[in-house]
């Protein structure tokens, strides 16, 4: 009679056969539609899922079709202090959903950026662990002395900077979808570190070497920009042709994710650009050359007021930016507002001081021209409170001179309130 034996290497291929159809289901489960199944290390996340508590029980579900489980079970809060092979094989898996998700278009963003983040979190706690990546090193490096074999292991976990770096200079100068891709994934790694559960001097290193990719990117896309406007300041009327310059300085900054560096940049070319076209009073022309950019003023004017320290070195600079966007508002009520805007900014703004007692000193002259015997009370307190601003913001507006003399004249005629 012939007997059944069921042996050890019988188990293993079961069980080998369920670890690829639990991560086949996992992957129809969590990836776009007709995205291939990867193959080979991917597999690895099913094995090393099982040694988890309640892991075994979830690939078993997935590979009998229901990865819900599985797909839970890997959505793990930190990757410090796991399994080693099991960060790896997330890693490797989470690296391929993200790029799948990439090819899928605008839809598939979201999630290409989720899935980045966890490869990224795993790939760094697995550097920041060391022992397991220099014990894989020493095994696939052979002939290999151990510091170079644990080198190289590293080198390769850290790999998706040095693949992050190329694929944003290569489209930054066009500013391409996939070079901004790239680059909102570099601003992704303080994230991927809080995932991957390092410490403070740990993720301060690994962030300091994404922001440096970083500001290489943005200068390479802002290379042709700092050319062009370097040759606008050359001519006197430059300015006045600089406004489709700063239309693609506002769409390097959206491409960039909205980068301070950007800011900058825009507010150091136009301070120059500006100064002979707001000397000749040319207000439509200075409108239209800064309007590209206000939301990158507006951008800048909320960092400073978060943190008035940190972005002290340009608080003049945006301050002067709404002094120029006041003296050409035609709306009096905008234009003051934005006058206020630029001295919450820096408070010693010598231009905002002078434009903001200009105007209150104005605005006490035609609230005086409008008195009646039933306002008088009401518009002179008011006027004296508008002039007394002027002079203690800026005592040497030429404005202010008028304004007393209307308001002597106003509580002549009326009286004192």
């Amino acid at each position: 009679m012939f007997q059944v034996v069921w042996r050890p290497e019988d188990e293993a291929l079961l069980v080998h056969l369920e670890d690829e159809a639990a991560v086949a289901h996992l992957w129809r489960l969590q990836a776009p539609e007709d995205a291939p199944v990867p193959a080979g290390a991917a597999f690895a996340l099913a094995a090393a899922t099982r040694k988890l508590s309640d892991g075994a029980a979830a690939v078993v579900a997935a590979a009998r079709g229901d990865a819900r489980s599985l797909a839970a079970r890997l959505l793990v809060d930190r990757y410090r202090d796991l399994p080693a092979p099991f960060v790896h094989a997330s890693a490797v898996y989470f690296g391929r959903l993200a790029a799948a998700w990439a090819l899928a278009g605008p839809e598939g963003e979201d999630h290409a950026a989720l899935a980045s983040v966890r490869s990224m979190a795993a790939w760094l706690a697995l550097d920041d662990e060391r022992t397991y990546l220099a014990s894989l090193g020493r095994r696939l490096a052979h002939g290999a002395k151990p510091d170079e074999a644990e080198t190289m292991a590293r080198t390769a976990a850290l790999g998706f900077f040095d693949e992050l770096r190329e694929s944003a200079l290569a489209g930054a100068r066009e500013l391409s979808p996939r070079s901004a891709r790239a680059l909102a994934s570099l601003g992704r790694v303080q994230s991927a570190a809080n995932l991957a559960g390092l410490d403070a001097t740990a993720a301060r290193s690994y962030v300091a070497r994404a922001d440096s990719i970083r500001a290489l990117v943005v200068d390479e896309a802002l290379a042709p920009m700092s050319d062009e406007a370097a040759e606008l300041k050359t001519r006197e009327d430059g300015g006045a042709h600089a406004r489709p310059m700063l239309e693609r300085v506002a769409s390097a900054w959206a491409w960039s994710g909205c980068d301070e560096a950007v800011e900058h940049f825009a507010m150091d070319q136009i301070t120059e650009l500006a100064w002979p076209i707001y000397k000749q009073s040319s207000w439509d022309t200075l409108r239209a050359m800064l309007t590209p950019c206000i939301p990158l003023f507006e951008s800048m004017e909320a960092r400073i007021l978060r943190d008035p320290v940190r972005h002290l070195a340009y608080a003049a600079d945006c301050a002067q930016m709404f002094v120029f966007l006041s003296e050409t508002e035609k709306d009096k009520n905008k234009e003051w507002l934005l006058a206020e805007r630029a001295l919450r900014l820096c408070p010693s703004h010598r231009n905002g001081r002078l434009v903001l007692a200009h105007l209150c000193a104005r605005r006490a002259i035609g609230l005086l021209d409008q008195t009646s015997f039933f306002s008088a009370k009401t518009d002179i307190a008011e006027a004296t409170r508008l002039v007394q601003r002027a002079e203690d913001t800026y005592p040497q507006s030429k404005a202010i001179p008028e304004a007393r003399q209307r308001l002597a004249d106003a509580r002549a005629r009326w009286g004192s309130p």
